[in-house]
Parts: C-alpha cells; sequence; structure tokens
C-alpha cells in the first residue's frame, strides 16, 4: 500500500528545532521538550497557529511561554467547564426521574404517548432506536443496582423503572429524552431550571457538544460553536440586557453559570470561572475570541435564576 504522505517522526528535540526554525523564540530547549513529550507536538501545534503568519512562520518575538499560556489557559477552562456540566447532567437526571415518574409512573419511558408523535414516527434515529440504545447501555452496565434489579426481577430487566434508568443514561440520551417527551412533562422538568422549555432543550443539546469537546481533550477558547443554543425570550435575572449571543463561548459559561445557580452551585464555580479568566496571561484579542465582554465579572456575578425545588413543583 502507497501513501502520498512521506514525512518521518521527528524527535523531541527534533520537534524543539523545528519551532525555533520556524520563528518561536525558545530560552529554554530542555523546557520546550519536556512540555512536548507530556502533551505531544501536534496537540501544541494547535496552540501555535493563532501566533503565525502562516504554518512555516511564527509572528515576530513570538515565545514558546505565549503558547503555553494560551495551552494552560485553555486547560483550565475546559477541566472547569467539564466539572460543571457533570453538575448539571446529574440535576437534569434528578428532575426527570422525579418529574416524569410522578406523573407518568415508573416505566413512563416505554409508553410512545409520553413523546411527540415525530420522534416515534422519525424514519431516522427515533423513539424505539432511542429505546434500544437505551436497553442496550443497560444490559452491558456493570452498576450494582442493575446487578440487583436484574437478580429481583429477570422477566423485567432490561426495562428499569426511569428513576434507575436515568442513571444509567448518557447525557447525550437524558438530552434527547427531555427534547422528545410532549410538552406538558417539558414544561414541569423546566420550572425546576427557570427557563421555557424550548430554548431548554437547546441549552442541553448545546452542553452536551461542549461536554463531547472537554471530555476528548479538544481546543475549547476557540471553538466553533457549532450546535448553538437558543436565548429565551423572557428575561433571564441578571443577565437577558446583556451583550451576550448564543454563538460565542462566554454566553455557554454565562449558561453554565445560571444551571450551576440552579443546582446550589454557583457561586463557587463562578468565584473559579472568574479567577481563570482573570489570571490568563493571554492577549485580549484571543478573550475577545471567546466572547468576553467587558463587564463579564458583573454579568456572572449578578446572573439569578428563580430556583424551584421539586418540591414545590406542582405534579
Amino acid at each position: 500500500m502507497t501513501f502520498s504522505y512521506q514525512k518521518q517522526a521527528l524527535t523531541i528535540y527534533e520537534q524543539v528545532d523545528r519551532l525555533i526554525k520556524r520563528g518561536l523564540v525558545v530560552k529554554d530547549r530542555s523546557e520546550a521538550a519536556a512540555l512536548l513529550e507530556k502533551i505531544g507536538y501536534y496537540r501544541f501545534s494547535g496552540y501555535c497557529i493563532p501566533f503565525q503568519i502562516s504554518r512555516e512562520s511564527f509572528h515576530q518575538e513570538t515565545r514558546f511561554e505565549d503558547v503555553l499560556n494560551l495551552y494552560t489557559f485553555d486547560n483550565r477552562l475546559r477541566t472547569h467547564v467539564f466539572s460543571g456540566i457533570e453538575f448539571i447532567e446529574i440535576l437534569l437526571r434528578a428532575a426527570i426521574a422525579y418529574c416524569v415518574g410522578h406523573k407518568r409512573g415508573a416505566h413512563a419511558h416505554y409508553n410512545t404517548a409520553n413523546f411527540n408523535g415525530y420522534f416515534v414516527k422519525a424514519e431516522q434515529f427515533n423513539y424505539h432506536d432511542w429505546l434500544k440504545k437505551l436497553e442496550n447501555e443497560i444490559s452491558r452496565s456493570s452498576e450494582t443496582f442493575v446487578k440487583h434489579f436484574k437478580t429481583k426481577y429477570p422477566s423485567d430487566f432490561p426495562r428499569l423503572p426511569i428513576w434507575t434508568a436515568v442513571e444509567v443514561m448518557s447525557f447525550n440520551s437524558l438530552s434527547q429524552l427531555f427534547a422528545n417527551l410532549v410538552p406538558d412533562l417539558q414544561e414541569t422538568i423546566a420550572r425546576r431550571f427557570g427557563v421555557h422549555r424550548k430554548p431548554l432543550k437547546s441549552w442541553f443539546h448545546s452542553l452536551v457538544y461542549i461536554r463531547n469537546i472537554c471530555a476528548h481533550h479538544s481546543r475549547l477558547w476557540d471553538k466553533e460553536i457549532v450546535i448553538k443554543a437558543r436565548h429565551p425570550k423572557e428575561s433571564l435575572s441578571g443577565w437577558g440586557s446583556t451583550r451576550t449571543t448564543p454563538d460565542n463561548l462566554f454566553y455557554l459559561l454565562c449558561m453554565i453559570v445560571w444551571l450551576q445557580k440552579v443546582a446550589g452551585e454557583g457561586a463557587a464555580w463562578t468565584d473559579e470561572l472568574s479567577d481563570i479568566i482573570s489570571q490568563a496571561k493571554i492577549a485580549d484579542s484571543f478573550m475577545l475570541k471567546i466572547g468576553l465582554i467587558e463587564n463579564w465579572r458583573y454579568v456572572l456575578k449578578t446572573i439569578n435564576p428563580q430556583v424551584v425545588s421539586l418540591g414545590e413543583i406542582s405534579l
């Protein structure tokens, strides 16, 4: 088999020398080599792009530390965002389990009347595909509660009750479940999050996309937001009148702050996010890339959802 790509692998120090040849200022070759050993040349080269005139040439006086600072900022931000989405995923599990279970019963997810008709009848990915995927996930699970259910209710397995099934679902499966429930169930769940059900669907869908970026350790700071969230028509307390738009990362950070505050975790998570942004040693132009606005601290601090507990929701 022949390939048109004929480049040979480079040693770590040959990789450092290539960066130097292209104009990157490297004061300590050993330090640069140590970093490339940890993260890999091509991961590092992705952070070089904003500093380059072309793939073969850096802007004058670009330092190794400049690229490293951008990498460090993105790494901290990505890790923090991932942890923030984790709380939101758990909150969604709990809300679906409680609201759907109380309104429609333990096996509500096996009744097609609880889902919109398009999802049930769609020719491509539909309710039946979603349910099959869920049952496959349950069958493969090694969780103790799944094994217990299988032992105690063998004739039912893998048809777990909704409050158990949500614990096996991926965030993507949870998002698809919420997005395709009938409106009255969506509205009940949405009350927990303080956002209308229609934009809330898009919020979860967008967060699944961002979570996957974080889980695969991809660059986050300059990522094009392909799956955009919808901004609610109603005003969101402390946020609705700001100049944030759903096509940038800062909007998604505001969205996570809103949902974090619903989860009761918002203050600490927001403070750490503020530290990550304020401590970043990167150019202002890079902050503009994520959609950061002048009064960003004020916006993050004043986002203030009206929290409704599950016990307060009328079922």
